[in-house]
């Protein structure tokens, strides 16, 4: 359900601002609502500092640069900000190396078919007036070129000549010509492994700091933590020697706010929120309601204070859906094993392990299903054995399309209904 909030104005004087802000972090119960923008180079460096150390746990979190390793063996990170500038700096370099890998392998790719060749000897035998191209010529036309030009095959690939073409003077040849290359066959080739090589040691430097992947998401939350207090309290809106917080409290917590103004004497203003007012909505559910979160976090979805939270029945019918679409007992019970399998292999290291108890709910239920229709992996075993299903009706397709229709009328009468019931006694729930 969604819990009741109360708008609450702290006041202080500006010189206790900052204790004031950082005394109420450690009751961990406002919602903080700046009164101005924060600004300040405290503020600027706070956000350079998060940015790189963003920068590089996530470069850390690429598979390329995984490496498992024992965190109890790394040694001590002595300058973070040194470590994670070079693994900002390192991937970097890994990128433009990667798409200058990527280039050297189309080069080579395309000039494969022509052989090795030095470069450089065009380039002389042109500054000596004999100019020499490359062109791609239809094989079936190599006899119909003119005068004025040596012409050398030097191989077919899909219908299209690869053809040396030495000219004396300009002549015009109406084929596609290739810009010849800067290095030779060889050469590029020396490259690509150069390069190679030089990607897996930058990858190699990067695992380095594999270890320090966690000490790295640490850091991170402490100066976001910090960041929200230097906000605060340069968000503070300020009135004479006046500072005044403004934020939002959940209705079961206004009573240790009060006790903690009072101890404190600071001011302190509790009020309804107004329509105006971007209350921030606080959710608690009981633990078997719970277990939906990870699909309303996977569709970034958040009912928002004055909305219905409908997590209850969204659960409900969600379940009820996939058991339906599922049907089948035995796909519903392969689904619990994989579901504890993984459960099992990663189940220590997830952050939220209500998605595992989600999932075990939706293959109950296509267990659940499967054993009302009598469906086992896709058979209708019970046919063949002499049974019949618990509630056979339900193998009825025209049942089953009644059914679909009277849940769709069932959703939007339940919805109306339940609006209706919280806008009474306004004439407005007449609308619904």
């Amino acid at each position: 359900m969604i819990v009741p909030m109360k708008k609450v104005f702290i006041l202080t004087q500006g010189k206790d601002a900052a204790a004031a802000v950082k005394s109420l972090r450690k009751l961990g119960l406002l919602h903080v609502e700046n009164q101005k923008t924060p600004q300040g180079e405290d503020i600027n460096s706070l956000h350079e500092d998060l940015a790189v150390i963003e920068k590089a746990i996530g470069i850390l979190s690429l598979p390329e640069f995984y490496e498992k390793c024992d965190v109890r063996s790394a040694k001590m990170l002595k300058d973070w900000r040194l470590a994670a500038r070079h693994l900002v700096d390192c991937k970097s370099r890994y990128d433009q190396l990667y798409e200058y890998l990527t280039s050297l392998k189309e080069r080579i790719s395309r000039w494969e078919e022509w052989g090795d060749f030095n470069p450089e000897y065009i380039a002389e035998l042109a500054g000596k007036g004999l100019n020499i191209k490359f062109y791609q010529i239809p094989s079936k036309e190599l006899k119909t070129q003119g005068q004025g030009l040596i012409l050398k095959v030097i191989s077919t690939v899909r219908g299209m000549a690869n053809c040396l073409v030495i000219l004396e003077k300009e002549i015009t040849v109406p084929y596609k010509e290739l810009e010849a290359p800067s290095l030779g066959l060889k050469h590029m080739k020396g490259k690509l492994a150069e390069t190679y090589e030089i990607i897996e040691r930058i990858k190699s430097e990067i695992r380095k700091y594999a270890c320090y992947h966690e000490r790295f998401i640490f850091i991170k939350k402490a100066f976001e933590k910090e960041l929200e207090f230097h906000e605060a309290v340069r968000g503070m809106g300020q009135t004479d020697e006046i500072s005044y917080l403004k934020g939002y409290l959940p209705i079961d917590q206004v009573k240790v706010v009060s006790e903690y103004a009072a101890k404190e004497k600071c001011g302190i203003f509790i009020t309804e929120p107004s329509d105006e007012d971007r209350v921030p909505t606080l959710i608690r559910s009981p633990k078997w309601i719970s277990i939906i979160s990870p699909v309303f976090k996977l569709l970034e979805i958040l009912p928002g204070y004055n909305v219905l939270d409908v997590s209850p029945l969204f659960l409900l019918f969600l379940g009820l859906f996939f058991g339906m679409i599922i049907g089948d007992a035995g796909y519903g019970a392969i689904y619990v094993l994989l579901t504890l399998m993984v459960q099992i292999k990663l189940g220590a290291r997830a952050r939220d392990k209500r998605i595992f108890f989600l999932l075990y709910f939706f293959s109950s239920c296509a267990i659940f299903w499967g054993i009302l229709t009598g469906t086992v992996f896709g058979q209708e075993w019970y046919i063949s054995a002499g049974y019949r299903p618990l509630v056979p009706i339900l193998n009825d397709t025209k049942f089953i399309q009644a059914f679909c229709f009277f849940l769709g009328a069932f959703h939007l009468t339940l919805g109306h209904m339940w609006q209706a019931a919280r806008t009474l006694p306004s004439l407005t729930a007449l609308a619904d």
